[in-house]
């Protein structure tokens, strides 16, 4: 997942976290009533547009959903613990959510303190509710999951994506 972050033009990685992003902002819409779309950014020092913003936005664009893609968070001050789950890492834009069907998409769950700790920040800003969406899960060498059939198959036949066409 960290492969599709600055890569210009467009490369294979970007073309599967938005093939993922769409996948999942059209299962959500179908099963849950959401009124906004937002994503979780990153805690660190990143300087403009995080790339995830662009994705979502062509994600919804492309799925009907780009009325409904609001950026809601942003980091908080003073981050001490940006893995971990604390709602202050997130500050949330004022009435956006409030009373709102959230889906919030985070690009890699790595311990779940991102997604967790973005989740109580709109809750605690008056989100009605809110569902989570990762594109990905990041699994650290010799994991039991990255040592299964299915995860070695993945990682050994990979999927060339130029062929597609994704609307």
């Amino acid at each position: 997942m960290s492969r599709y972050k600055g890569e210009q033009p467009a490369s294979d990685h970007q073309t599967i976290v938005l093939a993922l992003a769409m996948m999942g902002m059209k299962q959500a819409t179908r099963r849950f009533p959401i009124d906004v779309i937002t994503f979780v950014p990153s805690l660190g020092e990143r300087k403009g547009l995080h790339p995830l913003t662009q994705i979502i936005n062509q994600a919804a664009t492309k799925t009907g959903h780009r009325s409904i893609v609001e950026k809601t968070l942003k980091g908080g001050p003073g981050v001490t613990n940006p893995r971990g789950y604390d709602p202050s890492n997130f500050q949330v834009s004022e009435g956006i959510v409030e009373g709102k069907k959230v889906l919030l998409i985070d690009d890699t769950w790595a311990s779940g303190g991102h997604l967790l700790s973005a989740t109580s920040a709109l809750r605690q800003a008056g989100a009605q509710s809110v569902f989570g969406l990762s594109l990905a899960r990041w699994l650290k060498d010799g994991n039991e999951y990255r040592e299964n059939d299915i995860m070695k198959t993945a990682l050994n036949k990979r999927v060339d994506f130029k062929d597609y066409l994704f609307f």
